[in-house]
């Protein structure tokens, strides 16, 4: 809030307004509870309105905010109409409303999310003349970088001439997976960051990794293809076929708890996930035929599984336990 707003007289009359309505609507739903609960003493049966006054405020709440929740917005007409048929695996940045994704069902480079991978928050804090030790989910974004086309990105959506547009970004996006026989190796950071944002380096060509890949790939165009036969939110199956070693990066966002396991009928039955070009994944294959699960795997979350199974059961023995004394009881 500008501090120059408190000595305007309007701006202090409305702030004065907005408070009294919000304390007397708080007075007066106290004062109705209050109500209830010492009717209650007489009329069990007035209870039930304290459940009605929680709906009531709930869907009064939500009835104020509905305008800005509608997803017939205008605003994301262009996108949905125009660019979401046409994007397969391809993402959008929308600079007028970061949180669109889930309105529009275009996938955004940077919203819909409540947290940031670290990684991730630095890259773009970094494209976007930031300091990347100081990156958080927050960046003022000023411009659409070229190295966002590693993200996936089809376009912008920008202000202009007070409308919304959807505006084509020049480089072109890189597929979700791509074979590279050519890769530099720098570690750290710093040093990654600047080998990718070189003028003269080619996202389409060349990869940088932290840790020399095994096997390394052999020289010349691999002749891979690569099928998905599987996916959801944690498990990524996919059938891959190559000539020759060979390194596939995944444009998608690196973690260290994504694994890669073969499956039946794989040439290998373990895989080494590479973080590529500091926040994509890349994955060193030998020549043949490949089944991969990718899959995201929580430290523990197997054993805080079995703990929680367990507690479930101890609960429902305990309310097991309390009803069949209960039933003794009252025969």
């Amino acid at each position: 809030m500008d501090p120059a707003a408190y000595d305007d007289p309007e701006f202090v009359s409305a702030a004065r307004d907005r408070a009294a309505r919000a304390l007397g609507y708080g007075a007066g739903t106290l004062a109705v509870i209050a109500g209830f609960l010492t009717a209650a003493r007489a009329w069990r049966v007035t209870t039930v309105g304290l459940g009605l006054i929680g709906l009531v405020e709930l869907l009064g709440f939500a009835w104020s905010l509905r305008v800005t929740c509608d997803p017939e917005l205008p605003l994301f007409e262009a996108l949905r109409s125009r660019v979401v048929p046409t994007l397969g695996s391809d993402r959008v940045f929308n600079t007028l409303a970061l949180n669109s994704a889930m309105t529009t069902g275009a996938a955004d480079i940077w919203g819909y999310e409540p947290a940031k991978l670290r990684r991730y928050a630095e890259l773009v804090t970094f494209t976007q003349g930031g300091d990347p030790d100081s990156a958080s989910r927050i960046v003022d974004f000023q411009s659409v970088s070229p190295l966002y086309a590693m993200l996936r990105l089809r376009a912008a959506i920008v202000q202009s001439g007070g409308r919304a547009q959807v505006v084509p970004v020049q480089a072109k996006p890189l597929p979700r997976w791509r074979f590279y026989d050519r890769f530099r190796v720098e570690d750290d950071r710093d040093a990654v960051l600047a080998a990718i944002s070189s003028p003269d380096f080619d996202l389409a060509s060349e990869v940088v990794l932290e840790t020399t890949p095994d096997p390394p790939p052999a020289p010349g165009e691999s002749g891979g293809t690569v099928r998905v036969t599987d996916e959801s939110t944690d498990r990524v199956d996919f059938e891959v076929t190559v000539d020759r070693p060979s390194l596939l990066l995944m444009t998608d966002a690196y973690h260290p708890f994504w694994r890669a396991e073969g499956r039946p009928g794989s040439v290998s039955s373990q895989y080494e996930i590479l973080p590529a070009n500091w926040v994509l994944r890349a994955i060193p294959l030998p020549a043949g035929e490949h089944r991969i699960r990718l899959e995201y795997r929580v430290p523990g979350f197997r054993i805080a599984a079995v703990v929680s199974m367990i507690a479930a059961f101890a609960w429902l023995a305990g309310l097991l336990g309390w009803a069949v004394r209960r039933r003794a009881e009252v025969v």
